[in-house]
């Protein structure tokens, strides 16, 4: 009986965070889902802004999804626009070309970073904002990731040019990325 108490007492003291009466709270994170703690301003899991959404993030429980940029892979994103909205190919191919475009309104949290999270793999430029009030934002994508100006893959190397028989050594020095799934090479800027 002595072993559980002190089990609960330990945990107690666990969780406390250094002040006389202040406990920590767990909270999960709105874009992998883990339990962090409320008073984090990242999450420690993947790095998402915690503290720099403030209170305005509970305030509403209905967000938008907005397309901010297609980005390379505008045929899988037609598809995926597509999939989400139940609209017609001329339809979503005018609003894949015409950014920024509404692909969902008024959905859950959840619902909302399922949707980001696809077009998040095919390299679009996705926002979550809430519904009330347009100016709050809730989440979007950074993209600073390199992919391939002709097919958009991230699978890149970076090297050096190398010897050419009608060159010769002449801009070997020069360094070149090239993707490993079309093989297409370019120069860095």
């Amino acid at each position: 009986m002595q072993t559980r108490l002190d089990e609960i007492l330990f945990m107690e003291t666990k969780i406390k965070n250094g002040r006389e009466g202040t406990i920590m709270a767990l909270i999960k994170c709105p874009e992998c889902g883990k339990e962090i703690s409320d008073k984090a301003e990242n999450c420690i899991h993947c790095g998402y802004p915690i503290a720099s959404l403030g209170k305005e993030k509970y305030a509403t429980d209905q967000y938008t999804v907005i397309l901010e940029s297609p980005g390379v892979n505008k045929v899988k994103i037609i598809k995926i626009v597509r999939e989400i909205t139940g609209i017609d190919l001329k339809a979503a191919k005018e609003a894949v070309e015409s950014v920024p475009y509404i692909i969902t309104d008024k959905v859950s949290l959840e619902d909302a970073t399922a949707v980001k999270n696809k077009f998040d793999g095919e390299g679009a430029i996705v926002s979550i904002v809430s519904s009330d009030n347009k100016n709050i934002k809730i989440a979007t994508t950074e993209s600073n990731q390199i992919r391939c100006p002709r097919c958009g893959s991230t699978q890149i190397t970076t090297g050096q040019r190398g010897f050419s028989f009608w060159t010769g050594f002449i801009g070997a020095n020069k360094t070149v990325n090239r993707c490993a799934k079309c093989g297409h090479s370019w120069q860095p800027r």
